[in-house]
């Protein structure tokens, strides 16, 4: 089998086409295999400033023309704790999070309709050089002595193929079939929940300058969003335990919209949208996950592939990007025979997972609901100034450290997330035992 490719990326969504982008600008030829044809529907629609700002540069997207495409959003405002008829804001600037005095260096982000924003980072893929093969599924994984250096894959045609490649990653999502591959897939006990989400128009917004803040409303243990995507549309959902019985789906997400203060009085005059692919009550359960490891030899898992840990804060496309800038890094330093393999993965993975564990221990204290807003508003900028989720820490621009001791730091972080993973005790703003990494 020929050696088509230097990489092989299973998967065009904001991880994939961040990696790919990434290794082809570093003069490397890389190839997408992409199962839909672009634009589909995917949820995720609230990102944090670093998936904006730092990314998009890094990427070489024109960020001017995104206020135009997307809802800027300058934090986000919550009814949660003790009192569920007031609400107060976090911003992700210094200013006073009501303030009208947002400079245009103010940390922000936006709501994305997700076909436009993951088209936009698959077409800059296209544009850097990257070879994308959509409407094509990988089937399996090729390799040679235990190491992967392929694929095969039904073409568009539904003609069986087989390609190799120096490098190939996973980074397919939270269904990937290949993922197995590398490890056990271990879900988290305490984010047990079910996510229940429809489409609104007419919705009213925030006041200004926050009017495409993302509001929650904590609610009876359950809590609910409401994100802005544009002039018409908006994302409602609630998020509750996945033991919760629910026989109607619109019925209890009315029901619970009704409950709200915050949200039944932005979405009084509302309507459910008619518009495909809007037009639909959906659901999802069970999705907080990681997996035991995140590569073998020749085969690295990436974005949804590799963890996730719940739809609370953004944090899904903000850790699918980060692990795509990292792992971009890695792979340079394997292709450049600058690193062996084990030391640049191992790197890739503890920088992936201390992300990971940061949103995750910030997650559980946060449902814990019975406080008041200052308790939560210190909690979440601390979670913030300590993640990458404003700001990325110059990542692309430094060197690999080539940690002699990458094997141990991989294993104290791999032993840490199973331990996340494991807590079912009840939800406090105590648990924050990342501080000891």
């Amino acid at each position: 089998m020929m050696t088509n490719f230097d990489l092989i990326v299973i998967g065009g969504g904001p991880a994939g086409s961040t990696l790919a982008t990434l290794v082809a600008k570093a003069g490397y030829d890389v190839l997408i295999i992409e199962k839909c044809r672009f634009p589909r529907y995917k949820v995720g629609e609230s990102l944090l400033p670093a998936t904006v700002t730092d990314l998009f540069d890094l990427l070489g997207i024109d960020r001017s023309n995104l206020e135009n495409l997307f809802t800027l959003k300058r934090g986000a405002t919550f009814s949660w704790g003790s009192d569920l008829n007031s609400t107060w804001n976090l911003n992700f600037g210094g200013h006073a999070a009501n303030s009208s005095k947002f400079s245009s260096d103010t940390p922000h982000a936006f709501n994305v309709v997700r076909s436009q924003f993951d088209k936009i980072l698959l077409d800059n893929a296209r544009n850097k050089g990257v070879c994308v093969y959509d409407n094509c599924k990988v089937l399996r994984l090729l390799e040679t002595g235990g190491v992967v250096n392929g694929v095969e894959f039904q073409n568009e045609n539904g003609v069986l193929e087989k390609i190799g490649a120096h490098y190939v990653a996973d980074a397919s999502g939270q269904s990937s079939k290949l993922a197995s591959i590398v490890g056990k897939k271990t879900h988290s006990k305490f984010f047990k929940k079910k996510a229940i989400w429809g489409y609104y128009e007419r919705s009213e917004r925030l006041p200004e300058p926050l009017e495409g803040n993302v509001s929650f409303q904590a609610l009876d243990g359950n809590w609910l969003w409401h994100i802005p995507l544009n002039n018409t549309l908006t994302s409602v959902g609630v998020v509750t335990s996945a033991k919760q019985k629910v026989k109607d789906q619109h019925a209890y997400l009315q029901q619970q919209i009704n409950s709200s203060p915050l949200l039944s009085k932005l979405l009084k005059e509302a309507i459910l949208s008619t518009q495909e692919p809007y037009d639909s009550i959906r659901i999802c359960s069970d999705y907080s996950y990681c997996y035991e490891r995140f590569w073998r030899p020749g085969l690295v898992l990436v974005g949804d592939s590799a963890c996730f840990v719940d739809v609370l804060l953004s944090s899904g496309v903000h850790l699918a990007t980060y692990a795509g800038v990292l792992s971009a890094k890695s792979i340079i330093s394997i292709l450049s025979k600058e690193l062996p393999e084990v030391v640049a993965l191992n790197e890739y993975e503890t920088h992936v997972r201390k992300e990971y564990a940061i949103f995750y221990d910030g997650l559980i204290g946060l449902y814990d609901m019975s406080l008041k807003s200052i308790d939560y508003s210190n909690w979440l900028r601390r979670l913030l100034s300590g993640s990458n989720g404003v700001f990325y820490q110059a990542i692309m621009n430094s060197r690999i450290n080539g940690m002699s001791n990458s094997t141990a730091n991989v294993e104290a972080m791999r032993a840490y997330n199973k331990k996340q993973l494991a807590y079912v005790e009840t939800a406090s703003l105590d648990t924050n035992i990342i501080t000891a990494l």
